[in-house]
């Protein structure tokens, strides 16, 4: 009898184990995931890089390429669309989306979990998942939906490959099934699907060469795929915006350098990829080509398991090639991995029960069990225990009537008073730009972006954006006359003095360059700032110069321990941090706190350092024309 034809007749008590594993998996994910339904992860306000804000236009009628422009794929933006559509657009209704997607994801590992180890413990790796990698969830939300599509090609593969070699008919409708899904992980994640159609159509054609049919099948699979992309495309080319979706492609491109790093510098590339962190993911890929290899009897589930394992190391390295990041436990390919290694612990165990005694075999088996239980309620404990954090150590507060709560108190402190100063300043204006977008301020402020651009890059770097985009972006704010503007993260200024003390070169892009020369500060709260563009904006300068709103200038000097020395132009409204950012910051050895400002005979003197630290204006005062400012040396520091 085939493996098949016994699950076909499994014993009633045996599906009741089955169905009731099932049952803990989903309920316990969905238990431990609600306690985050009010979670704002408040010192990182960019909520999953602005597919919140994205999602909440095309409810209004716009369409995603065509309207605004954005790098990523759209299947994220339409799902939440429909959720904001047909229950409101609100942060606690975007978590709860997130909730359901993340128990879909952790049942389906559970599904392959279960193909691969066929044991109760089979359990153990999404429920492992689930406490190690979730905490992260929203960080890294659409990778779960990206894995939900990914995770359901490969079961349905694993279903018809099964019947096919084992002399069952299997329906066609498992392969479309398949395709489908593997199309729609491209829908929300490009390079995971385009790597997840060429790893499956390689399966497809190794486990089935010998079988008749074999062109039919790869057609099936094919059209499977093509559908949602089709379908995509087409939507696109009815609403011209396939155009622009071919350009946003080009500068996803443009977007990621470090990848020209990796093919010039392999060698340190794979390097930096052997971290502790990242070797369980190598294992993983090379273990899996070692048990393709040799492991002659290896079935069609461990078989697609195995290049699935491989497919999710691919999108790794893809990720680690494109932005050198170390990757965090809360990537779906852990999850994976979690499977894989738990698969060698159950060979090592039946390669040890094949070559024991009856009386052994039965002692390793209990000792198996009794391990693998242990485990499973140590994991349910920890889930337990991360319950009760969340309602004894979470800071809670309140926001426009919603509770929400952080781990981070004086990030919620600080998102809580900027808001509430932020409004009153800006008044009846929601026309506000903020950059980096950051969806949850605009949610909460209830703004509208007067660009048709969400820039997201991390201060203190060159945009990742193009430059054209950057020119767009000025472009469109000259022409709307945008008042306020709104950044996440230190200020500009502060960033510049900060790089040049600590011996970093920090080089701004032509939109901080924009900021930095046409509008200062009126409101800083923690990361948060708010900029309000300078006063006295003639109307000819707005139509006549895109790239700067005033030309209205004060000349000041700057001499003593400064990277630069001399005259400078500097707007009108500009405070003491400007001229000494336009003078490429102090150097390690000036004494910030002695800093003097010559003014028409007059000495000021204004101990800046303080500033730095406190943020309070009264040791940033406003420059006026003819202004000398001299930086000392501080004592002992030589001449």
């Amino acid at each position: 009898m085939t493996r098949r034809e016994s699950q076909a007749n499994l014993p009633q008590s045996k599906l009741i184990k089955i169905i009731s594993l099932y049952v803990i998996v989903a309920a316990v994910s969905l238990v431990y995931l609600s306690h985050y339904t009010h979670y704002l992860f408040a010192t990182d306000v960019a909520n999953d890089e602005g597919v919140m804000a994205g999602a909440w236009r095309m409810v209004n009628g716009q369409v995603i390429y065509r309207d605004f422009f954005e790098f990523f794929a759209p299947g994220n933006f339409f799902l939440l669309a429909l959720v904001y559509k047909l229950f409101g657009y609100s942060l606690v209704i975007t978590n709860k989306a997130l909730i359901v997607i993340d128990v879909i994801c952790n049942i389906l590992l559970f599904q392959i979990s279960y193909m691969v180890l066929r044991r109760w413990y089979a359990i153990v790796p999404p429920l492992l998942f689930l406490i190690v990698g979730f905490p992260s969830w929203f960080i890294l939300s659409h990778y779960w939906t990206t894995s939900v599509t990914l995770f359901a090609a490969l079961v349905w593969l694993i279903m018809y490959l099964e019947r096919l070699t084992e002399g069952y008919r299997s329906p066609a409708i498992y392969l479309f099934l398949s395709g489908l899904f593997v199309g729609l992980t491209g829908i929300f994640l490009q390079s995971a699907g385009v790597y997840t159609a060429l790893v499956l159509l390689i399966v497809l054609y190794l486990r089935t060469k010998k079988i008749p049919g074999r062109v039919k099948r790869i057609l099936t699979f094919g059209i499977g795929i093509s559908l949602p992309v089709l379908t995509f495309a087409l939507y696109l080319f009815l609403n011209n915006a396939f155009v622009p979706f071919i350009h946003t492609q080009i500068s996803l491109l443009e977007m990621y350098p470090s990848a020209a790093y990796f093919f010039s510098k392999p060698l340190l590339s794979l390097y930096n990829i052997l971290t502790p962190v990242k070797l369980m993911f190598l294992t993983s890929f090379v273990g899996s080509l070692i048990l393709i290899a040799f492991k002659r009897n290896t079935s069609d589930t461990e078989f697609v398991f195995f290049a699935g394992n491989i497919l999710f190391f691919l999108d790794t390295w893809h990720w680690l090639t494109m932005s050198n990041n170390v990757l965090d436990p809360s990537h779906t390919t852990s999850g994976m991995s979690f499977v894989f290694i738990m698969y060698l612990v159950v060979l090592f165990v039946e390669y040890i029960k094949n070559h024991c005694s009856g009386s052994m075999h039965r002692l390793v088996d209990v000792l198996t069990h009794g391990a693998f239980l242990t485990v499973t309620v140590i994991i349910m404990v920890l889930a337990y225990k991360g319950m009760s954090d969340i309602r004894t150590k979470a800071f809670h507060f309140v926001l426009h009537d919603t509770a929400y709560w952080t781990y981070d108190g004086k990030g919620a402190n600080d998102l809580v008073k900027f808001s509430s100063d932020a409004e009153k300043m800006l008044g009846n204006d929601k026309d506000v730009f903020v950059y980096p977008l950051a969806s949850t301020l605009y949610t909460l402020l209830g703004l509208k972006n007067t660009t048709d651009y969400d820039i997201i890059v991390s201060f203190g770097q060159i945009a990742r954006a193009p430059s054209e985009i950057s020119k767009d972006v000025i472009h469109q704010l000259v022409s709307s006359k945008t008042k306020f503007i709104i950044t996440y993260q230190w200020s500009y200024r502060f960033l510049v003095i900060w790089s040049q003390r600590n011996g970093v070169i920090f080089k701004p892009n032509i939109l901080e360059r924009f900021l930095w020369d046409n509008y200062h500060d009126v409101l800083h709260v923690g990361m948060y700032t708010l900029w309000e563009l300078n006063t006295l904006v003639p109307k000819d300068v707005l139509s006549e110069c895109p790239m700067r709103i005033s030309r209205e200038l004060v000349s000041v000097s700057v001499s003593g321990a400064t990277t630069r020395t001399g005259s400078f132009d500097v707007n009108v409204g500009a405070r003491l941090m400007d001229a000494l950012s336009m003078a490429g910051g102090p150097l390690p050895v000036s004494d910030l706190r002695r800093v003097i400002i010559l003014r028409h005979g007059r000495t000021i003197q204004t101990d800046f350092l303080r500033y730095l630290q406190t943020r309070d204006p009264v040791y940033n005062p406003l420059l006026k024309d003819n202004d000398a400012i001299y930086v000392p040396r501080s004592a002992g520091s030589g001449k």
